[in-house]
């Protein structure tokens, strides 16, 4: 795969999205640390960084990105509907609206229930992080 890093905000992917990659579970969300992070649209949005598990279900809930050229901004973006393939971790939102997300500090270990009702507001989820 090749992707085009000379300017870091149009980085575009040179394969399709896949919507039917393997499903991001318990069994295999660490797969995902360091894998390239591609939006709905197939673009290029950063490096799989974190997971964040939901403490009832211990479920992959949420992942962070880094997006900037040197990798020191983490977003967060939700891990519902997302998938795996061999290119790396593709998610249901642009990259538009990733970039756009609350941040969290490189530091944190737990996202607080603010945090989340943020995060599920500004994607569009309901209190539990789905769709409504």
């Amino acid at each position: 795969m090749s992707i085009d890093e000379s300017n870091s905000d149009s980085w575009v992917a040179a394969t399709a999205y896949r919507p039917h990659g393997d499903p991001i579970g318990a069994g295999n969300f660490t797969d995902i640390i360091g894998a390239a992070v591609f939006s709905s649209d197939s673009r290029f949005i950063g490096e799989a960084w974190r997971v964040y598990v939901a403490e009832d279900s211990k479920l992959p809930e949420w992942l962070t990105v880094r997006t900037s050229l040197f990798r020191s901004t983490e977003h967060v973006v939700p891990l519902a509907g997302a998938t795996m393939s061999t290119d790396g971790v593709w998610v249901r939102y642009d990259k538009h609206t990733v970039k756009n997300a609350p941040r969290v500090s490189p530091e944190q270990v737990h996202l607080s229930q603010t945090q989340k009702s943020a995060l599920n507001r500004h994607y569009g989820l309901g209190p539990a992080g789905r769709r409504p």
